[in-house]
């Protein structure tokens, strides 16, 4: 193995100490956990969008080596400097997104790999994320793809403290005389009891029907969440250090956007104190 080129592995895998990694990925620190990224497929000229990475979990925060033959730099995504992850998973695209103070990195995967990646996220949330306040589960009504993605993102111990759902809607509209339906996407805004977690099947302005995104925050980095009237639509602007995040609200949950801000607002209070 130590002689095989990473550049040729196809499939993700978790790393358990320096001797896991690929041969040709030297001098890696020690780290806590560790994930194999391959490389892109490539493009129709050869050519590769991303090389292989190993992504590391240290003390200081998250360590991204690239593969030696980029000759590209290590970078340290600082846990304080962080504000915020994203992990996609669309049919067979996968991401994991990591935003903060001068930086917003994206690295893909294919979701054939998923189940190493969430393996290692749940690694990286232990220290990203604080310890669960202890609190009972309240009552939530979902649909089931979205029951099925809330109770996948939460870790043991996690429960939701307040929530705010918007369903899928399915709507009719003319346009010259022509009659096209619409899909306008689902969006689920969780306040647990370790985060403020957003769920959505968003997919910039198209909707994902067999896909889903999260993110998500520690609450003491939840700078302040607010409904927002803007012109003919409603959001609610979630800051979050110097990232926003904006998710759209039905005019039908405009007091209960109020309520859950409230709810939000309470608990950052809580592990800010």
């Amino acid at each position: 193995m130590s002689q095989v080129d990473s550049r040729d592995y196809i499939i993700a895998y978790e790393l358990h100490s320096r001797s896991d990694a690929p041969g040709d990925f030297a001098a890696l620190p020690g780290f806590q956990a560790g994930l194999f990224l391959p490389r892109a497929r490539p493009d129709w000229f050869g050519r590769f969008a991303y090389p292989p990475r190993v992504i590391a979990l240290v003390n200081e925060g998250l360590l991204i080596v690239p593969h030696p033959a980029t000759k590209a730099a290590r970078e340290l995504l600082r846990f304080d400097k962080l504000a915020f992850v994203e992990s996609g998973r669309i049919l067979l695209e996968g991401w994991i997104r990591f935003g903060g103070e001068g930086f917003d990195r994206l690295l893909s995967f294919n979701t054939r790999s998923a189940a190493a990646v969430d393996r290692f996220l749940r690694s990286f949330k232990t220290l990203f994320l604080p310890e669960a306040i202890s609190e009972a589960q309240i009552e939530i009504s979902l649909d089931l793809k979205f029951r099925n993605a809330l109770a996948q993102e939460l870790e043991a111990g996690e429960s939701v403290r307040a929530y705010l759902f918007r369903p899928v809607e399915t709507f009719t509209r003319r346009f010259y005389g022509v009659q096209r339906t619409r899909t306008r996407p689902a969006d689920l805004l969780a306040c647990t009891t370790r985060r403020l977690l957003w769920i959505t099947d968003r997919d910039g302005q198209g909707h994902a029907p067999y896909g889903s995104i999260a993110r998500y925050a520690p609450l003491a980095k939840v700078t302040s969440i607010s409904p927002l009237q803007e012109s003919d639509s409603r959001v609610l602007r979630v800051a979050i250090g110097s990232s926003e995040w904006r998710i759209p609200v039905a005019s039908a949950q405009w007091d209960e956007a109020f309520l859950f801000s409230a709810a939000v607002e309470c608990a950052t209070q809580s592990f800010k104190s």
